[in-house]
């Protein structure tokens, strides 16, 4: 893993000293939706073991996601450049009553650097129209608790933290209308994974996290769609040259 976080340090480094003339920076922040099967799993046996009824409040749903840039611009038509990505979602199932609480939580987060690729359908009009594509390097960490209360006493208290590591591709399609070098976009893509580890302990690395029912390693899927906007800053360039992400 750490092989490829240094390539594409390696990647940023030599492209901005061969065309550090013609670049700009950015930030994307958007609503990114993930699959996560396998944890969504996990509380549906919860739910379904407690001896009492109880109710996912949450189940990961569609959440924030940033990501900071640099782009490199060989051409009014193809740019690339690096990126750090950030994203969040989680989960809760809850039983509450006069005599007490139960909370099952998950909480993940995921970061990492990427390169991405664009090219530039229109340069020549108001409203400039790029496709993309991210290849990114994604490291999960999952916090799990569970909690009983009884009146108004702590019965039990469990935390566990995960960690794992995957690679994940992502093409995508970005509206960018620029004024003077300010850039204003909105992108739309989809992340696909590629290599995902199995989550496993913080401090054990072959304490892996399993499906109750069948044993299989449970993965991040951070699949889904990303909705976003954009605001990038393009220095020495003419106004034609925007890297949108």
């Amino acid at each position: 893993m750490k092989k490829y976080v240094h390539f594409i340090v390696i990647f940023s480094f030599v492209s901005i000293e061969a065309f550090s003339q013609n670049a700009s920076f950015g930030l994307q922040a958007g609503i990114a939706s993930n699959s996560m099967k396998g944890l969504k799993h996990i509380n549906e046996h919860i739910k379904n073991d407690l001896p009492f009824d109880a109710k996912t409040v949450s189940d990961f749903p569609p959440y924030l996601f940033y990501r900071p840039y640099i782009g490199i611009h060989y051409s009014d038509n193809i740019s690339c450049g690096i990126f750090y990505s950030f994203l969040t979602t989680g989960s809760r199932v809850s039983a509450v009553d006069y005599s007490g609480e139960y909370r099952f939580d998950m909480i993940i987060n995921s970061s990492g650097p990427g390169i991405f690729y664009e090219v530039n359908l229109m340069t020549d009009r108001a409203v400039h129209l790029s496709l993309y594509s991210i290849f990114g390097v994604s490291f999960s960490k999952l916090k799990m608790n569970e909690s009983l209360t009884l009146m108004d006493s702590l019965i039990t208290h469990d935390s566990y933290t995960f960690m794992a590591n995957s690679f994940y591709l992502e093409p995508g399609i970005n509206f960018m209308y620029p004024i003077k070098n300010i850039g204003v976009g909105i992108n739309l893509s989809y992340s696909i994974g590629l290599i995902n580890k199995p989550f496993h302990l913080s401090d054990n690395e072959y304490t892996y996290l399993s499906d109750p029912d069948n044993g299989e390693k449970i993965k991040p899927q951070w699949n889904g769609l990303r909705i976003g906007l954009t605001i990038s800053y393009s220095f020495n360039l003419n106004t034609s040259s925007f890297a949108g992400l």
